[in-house]
């Protein structure tokens, strides 16, 4: 699940960052309603929140904070997609960052340590 949402995303973020703003408003309606210096920097926060998420690969010990936030961000971004998308009335994007969402919070939470936080917890007490 990891790689089908970082495949995505950096699919998505190449777009944002290299195609002609344009061109991505003719694919998407929504590029219209943001200027192409906006559009650059989602492209690049995606791209690199998405890496994030498969940094694991090269080592768990010392990428696996750095996957947690990528998940967290890439968290935020799909909420925050979710939320632009229902106000503007589009509800098939809206309903596809919300899998997005569900995909990000399901990678968090089954990626997440949560023995190591039950033993610290324990241990200070």
């Amino acid at each position: 699940m990891q790689s089908w949402l970082a495949m995505f995303y950096i699919g998505a973020g190449y777009a944002k960052l290299t195609q002609k703003h344009d061109l991505l408003a003719l694919m998407m309606t929504w590029p219209a309603q943001v200027d192409t210096e906006l559009l650059r920097v989602i492209g690049g926060i995606e791209t690199a929140l998405a890496l994030f998420i498969v940094a694991p690969l090269m080592s768990w010990s010392l990428f696996r904070s750095v996957m947690l936030v990528g998940a967290t961000g890439l968290l935020a971004v799909a909420g925050g997609m979710v939320v632009f998308h229902t106000l503007n009335g589009d509800i098939f994007l809206a309903a596809v960052n919300c899998v997005l969402l569900l995909m990000s919070l399901i990678i968090l939470l089954g990626r997440w340590e949560w023995r190591d936080h039950a033993q610290l917890r324990n241990a200070t007490s």
